[in-house]
């Protein structure tokens, strides 16, 4: 699976490239940030992958210029609640805190509420990660649950919310690239997405 929009390209998570991301996952200027700190090594990494729901977990690698600069997902997909759980990193530190996270994150949440009929992200975030936090609020996401068992606090962001806080950031996107979007799925996968959402 494919999606370009902003100028970007979100291109699904093979096997081929799931060093390259547990490299990355395991440097400590990402790890840090994580839940789940302790170190990963390659047979986790292949359990985790294998475990994958190709129809409800979907890993994208975030594409800028040619370039590999990043992860982003929408995964636990529930197609009776039509609710999604979201997140992404970038270890490119020429792309960090600029404008390609929000391209990223635009080009999925416009693909998953408008063609995958999703109502509702949760997204799970470290209560110091201010720069995070602020982020997410950017894009709609307000608090949803504080945990009690760990610094990671869920937040909800629905997707009419996303459409009213998000006008300003796809005007700004849309000055980057004005390029309609483009999805390209298997179609297999889209076969049973369909029977899912019917």
């Amino acid at each position: 699976m494919l999606i370009r929009n902003f100028g970007i390209t979100l291109s699904r998570l093979t096997l081929e490239d799931i060093e390259l991301v547990r490299y990355w996952r395991n440097s400590k200027d990402i790890s840090q940030f994580m839940e789940y700190k302790k170190f990963i090594t390659e047979d986790q990494q292949k359990k985790w992958f294998n475990s994958l729901n190709p129809l409800c977990d979907f890993y994208f690698l975030i594409n800028w210029n040619g370039q590999k600069v990043g992860l982003i997902h929408s995964s636990a997909i529930n197609w009776n609640d039509k609710t999604a759980h979201a997140g992404l990193f970038v270890w490119d530190k020429n792309y960090i805190a600029t404008h390609i996270p929000v391209l990223a994150s635009l080009a999925m949440l416009e693909c998953f509420f408008e063609k995958f009929n999703i109502q509702k992200y949760f997204a799970k975030v470290g209560r110091g990660n201010s720069v995070a936090i602020r982020y997410n609020a950017a894009l709609g996401f307000t608090q949803h649950e504080k945990s009690v068992m760990s610094d990671f606090d869920f937040y909800v962001l629905e997707k009419n919310t996303y459409y009213k806080t998000s006008q300003k950031l796809k005007q700004f996107a849309s000055t980057i690239s004005a390029e309609n979007q483009e999805v390209q799925i298997e179609q297999e996968i889209w076969n049973e997405i369909i029977k899912l959402i019917a």
